[in-house]
């Protein structure tokens, strides 16, 4: 990979994070250029979720597989209903840890509030998914064999859909949420953080509301395809040059 950062013309980056992998690679700020995974926006209908009546709905939704911290939600869930919150959690994916994590649902008696549905869901299928939520948790971790997401397409899909979302500082996972600005996020791994940033989009849905619309905003200007493409166009000859990735510090 260092060979290859000394050889190249440019080197494209899909975040802020993979910008600094490759400085420390020994990449020039010249020779780099953030250009965002861009997201069908045209595909994913935009459904504002006003907050109704029952028990707030969490949705989760991946491979069931260590980097997803979907081990790390469960137990986040076990904290919230100690905490006395009306709440129903859905994961929804298939893959090696189901047997794992089902057992974990009943070890902490949260048959009632988590289900580990063990069931994929289609491309075609997200629409009515994540029109079933009111808040969607990706809480990302590194796996314990180093893998980890980079730029979570489901987190954007899900932000584009209207849901309010929460994950974690990890990779390129700021780039898409901002802090507070977009939706929430905590450290990875952090089982109490994760579990207070949602108890606290639970029990105030007014400021859920706002940070789910402002991550709608943030994936129409920044992440939908067309608008990913332009830059990405532009770098292979298509259009005029965009500026190279800014300096460690400096805003994306």
């Amino acid at each position: 990979l260092k060979d290859k950062v000394k050889r190249a013309d440019l080197i494209v980056c899909i975040s802020r994070f993979h910008r600094d992998l490759y400085r420390e690679l020994g990449a020039t700020d010249a020779q780099m250029h953030i250009v965002y995974c861009g997201i069908d926006l045209d595909s994913i209908p935009f459904q504002p979720k006003p907050r109704g009546g029952g028990p707030v709905r969490i949705l989760s939704l991946g491979r069931l597989v260590e980097k997803k911290g979907f081990a790390h939600l469960i137990d986040a869930c076990a904290i919230l209903k100690s905490r006395g919150l009306d709440f129903r959690c859905v994961i929804a994916g298939d893959g090696p840890l189901e047997a794992r994590l089902q057992t974990q649902v009943e070890r902490l008696g949260l048959r009632a509030e988590v289900e580990v549905t063990g069931r994929p869901v289609l491309q075609e299928g997200l629409a009515e998914f994540f029109g079933g939520g009111d808040i969607y948790a990706q809480p990302c971790v590194w796996s314990s064999d180093g893998d980890v997401d980079g730029t979570p397409r489901t987190l954007m899909e899900a932000m584009a859909s209207g849901l309010c979302a929460v994950s974690t500082r990890l990779t390129g996972i700021p780039d898409i949420i901002g802090d507070g600005e977009a939706g929430l996020l905590t450290e990875p791994g952090d089982v109490n953080a994760l579990a207070d940033a949602l108890d606290g989009l639970i029990r105030d849905p007014g400021y859920a509301q706002r940070l789910a619309l402002a991550g709608r905003r943030r994936m129409v200007e920044r992440f939908g395809v067309t608008r990913c493409l332009a830059p990405l166009a532009a770098l292979f000859g298509g259009g005029s040059r965009p500026a190279p990735a800014p300096a460690a510090g400096a805003p994306a």
